[in-house]
């Protein structure tokens, strides 16, 4: 079998690496278009590991942007308290007819 078994595994191998990248999700495209563009081919222990990077980034990104949305939020909802409390201080400017 020598060189032509052992060239069978290794196209077999890059055919596994190539399809896993195609069935990524629409979200995923950049990503994925970057993975296409390698001129290094990649095996397979090679994509798991960027997969996961890549989960991982994706994961803390939107840690990140919920927090700034909370974060906004809770601003908005405290500068609505405040301009509530100076509403009723009691205050009223005098009319000009009141002279």
């Amino acid at each position: 079998m020598g060189a032509w078994g052992h060239g069978r595994d290794e196209a077999h191998r890059i055919f596994q690496v190539a399809v896993m990248i195609e069935k990524l999700p629409p979200l995923w495209k950049d990503f994925k278009n970057c993975l296409k563009h390698k001129k290094k081919e990649m095996r397979l222990e090679d994509l798991i590991v960027r997969l996961r990077i890549q989960e991982e980034n994706r994961l803390s990104e939107m840690k990140s942007k919920k927090l700034q949305i909370e974060a906004k939020a809770n601003w908005m909802e405290s500068n609505k308290n405040t301009s509530n409390k100076q509403k009723s201080t009691g205050y009223k400017p005098k009319d000009a007819k009141d002279k």
